[in-house]
């Protein structure tokens, strides 16, 4: 039941990786040729990976003096979507309380739910993180692009928003 309600509101194949497959299936398709930056690839990218990879720029910007390939970028995103949990900033990381997965206007799957532990954000307060790259629900943690998260409880119908129906 919570597999296809999660195939409904993610559209995509793999819940718990949703941007690997693509990932995987773009480089696959760039066999030996790294193709330079990555938007010049002549490969159609979905809204979501694009969105992925212009705040991957954004939060890179400054670290380095000329683009990062496109395997370098993809490397890093599927190391986020494959390695294991790093137990001591999970130890740290915040509780996702009352969580659920929405699609945003980005294309990209979001956990939105109640903050818990937060070093900047009062208790319980309603958020929606950058997009997920991971989650583990029986390991009870969830790897965004920025941020590791402990997950609290699972709340399917939570709107703590007064934009989202």
């Amino acid at each position: 039941m919570k597999r296809r309600h999660w195939r409904w509101v993610t559209g995509m194949v793999d819940l718990h990786m949703p941007l690997l497959a693509e990932i995987r299936r773009i480089r696959a398709q760039l066999g030996a040729d790294d193709g330079g930056e990555w938007r010049t690839l002549k490969y159609p990218l979905s809204p979501c990976l694009t969105s992925v990879l212009l705040a991957h720029d954004e939060g890179t910007a400054g670290e380095r003096d000329d683009a990062l390939s496109v395997f370098r970028t993809f490397d890093h995103l599927e190391r986020l979507c494959t390695a294991p949990a790093d137990p001591d900033r999970l130890r740290t990381a915040p509780v996702l309380d009352k969580w659920t997965v929405r699609r945003m206007d980005d294309g990209c799957p979001h956990l939105l739910g109640e903050v818990l532990g937060h070093t900047q954000l009062a208790d319980g307060t309603a958020i929606f993180t950058s997009p997920y790259m991971r989650l583990d629900w029986s390991g009870g943690w969830a790897r965004t692009t920025r941020h590791y998260y402990r997950l609290g409880r699972y709340d399917r119908g939570y709107t703590g928003f007064s934009f989202m129906g």
